[in-house]
């Protein structure tokens, strides 16, 4: 039997890291939807949307000293601790041939398409914002 595909907790990692929230929320529920949890998968997917409105709607207020690298860290930690937590690791993999792990450049692929999603995103934001008379200097 063919092993089902999945991608790793590190490619979960990396990918949201470069590609955003919505890269994650991509990665994980495919992870779910791969391993016939689709009730995980729904919520992954209402999670990833509330981050993502989380992370724009106040991006206008936060403090100016606030650290560039917070929010990617942030939740590339919880992704790929997700992944860790209810899917599959590495070692669960090795000894399990029912998954194998996905190619590194079809993650690279996800994160290069939601980086550009994300980037389109925030600039929409921000010409909102400034629609609305809020200045983001």
């Amino acid at each position: 039997m063919e092993p089902k595909k999945v991608f790793s907790p590190h490619q979960v990692y990396v990918g949201s890291f470069i590609g955003g929230p919505l890269c994650a929320t991509h990665l994980i529920y495919k992870n779910f939807i791969v391993m016939a949890k689709p009730k995980y998968a729904l919520i992954t997917i209402l999670i990833g949307v509330a981050f993502m409105t989380f992370l724009l709607l106040p991006i206008n207020f936060l403090p100016e000293k606030l650290p560039y690298i917070t929010f990617p860290l942030l939740y590339s930690g919880i992704a790929g601790a997700i992944v860790w937590q209810f899917q599959v690791s590495k070692e669960e993999e090795a000894v399990n041939e029912e998954y194998s792990f996905i190619s590194n450049w079809l993650v690279a692929k996800y994160s290069a398409i939601y980086l550009l999603v994300t980037v389109l995103l925030f600039l929409a934001t921000f010409y909102g914002y400034s629609l609305f008379g809020y200045s983001y200097a």
